[in-house]
This record gives C-alpha cells, sequence and structure tokens, in this order.
C-alpha cells in the first residue's frame, strides 16, 4: 500500500514520534511510505516533504492541499493518514481532488469550537489513542461513536 502520513509539527510531539515508527513498520511489511510536516525531529531514512501545514491561514491550507494532491497523484497515494487537526484540513482538501482513503489518528482532545461540531474534517473513520480521546470527540464534537476506534501505541 502506498500510505502519506501527514503532520503539523514544528517541535517533537509523540504524534510525530508515532507516526515515524508506524511509517517504518508500514516498510518493513513492504509498503511505500511518505511523510509530510513542517518539520521532522526524528531521525529516519523515510521520504520526507516539508509543507507548511500547521500555518492555520485559510489560503496556505488550499495551496497545502493541491500540493498534497499533487504529491497523491504523482507518488500513487492510496491512503492519507493525518495526525492532527490542521493535517486533517488538508488531507480533507486533497482527498476532495483525488480520490483515496483517509484515515486520522487523534492524539489529544480536540478543540470544540463551533465550525468543529458543524463540520467533519477527520474523515469517517478516526483511531483514537485512548479512550478519553474517543468519549471527547463522541461528546464533543458529535462525531458517531461507530466511526471512532480505539488503538493504543503498541508500537
Amino acid at each position: 500500500m502506498n500510505t502519506l502520513h501527514l503532520l503539523s509539527q514544528k517541535y517533537l510531539t509523540g504524534a510525530e514520534v508515532y507516526a515515524v515508527r508506524l511509517a517504518q513498520e508500514q516498510v518493513r511489511n513492504g509498503d511505500y511510505v511518505i511523510l509530510v510536516s513542517d518539520t521532522l525531529t526524528v531521525k529516519t531514512d523515510l521520504s520526507w516533504v516539508s509543507l507548511p501545514i500547521s500555518k492555520h491561514s485559510y489560503l496556505t491550507r488550499i495551496i497545502n492541499g493541491l500540493k498534497v494532491a499533487r504529491l497523491c497523484k504523482l507518488e500513487g497515494i492510496e491512503l492519507i493518514h493525518a495526525h492532527s487537526r490542521a493535517a486533517c484540513w488538508v488531507a480533507y482538501l486533497a482527498c476532495k481532488l483525488v480520490k483515496c482513503a483517509y484515515v486520522t489518528t487523534l492524539h489529544d482532545v480536540q478543540r470544540a469550537h463551533r465550525q468543529a461540531r458543524a463540520f467533519n474534517i477527520y474523515g469517517e473513520n478516526l483511531i483514537a489513542v485512548c479512550e478519553a480521546v474517543k468519549d471527547d470527540v463522541v461528546t464533543n464534537l458529535g462525531i458517531d461513536e461507530s466511526h471512532v476506534t480505539v488503538i493504543r501505541n503498541g508500537l
């Protein structure tokens, strides 16, 4: 499978460590993986593309969505795996342009503002790293519980 892991990272976090470890395991299993993030602190031999995913302006998110969509077409990406709210916006836009699967891993509770409750950028399938994160998105964002699976970091 050809997977693109999408992060909004300016500094080292657990989400970055998780995504890199997961991507390395995928490569060991014969998959093709690309990482896209603002920065990448964890040392790895994986393919990595730097984009300002964490920038919050709508114009930047649209441009990033177009760039990620183009990268997906060029690299034959079949799955985008987003790891943050900013990454979800970009993944959502890119997947509207190229038809590929989209999954989100939620590493922490999400801000429950009106726009987040009204518009689901997280995709149809979500992975929560613990029950508290799952309960949060179900309760505060109105995501259907059947669309959220808890998978603890087993790496």
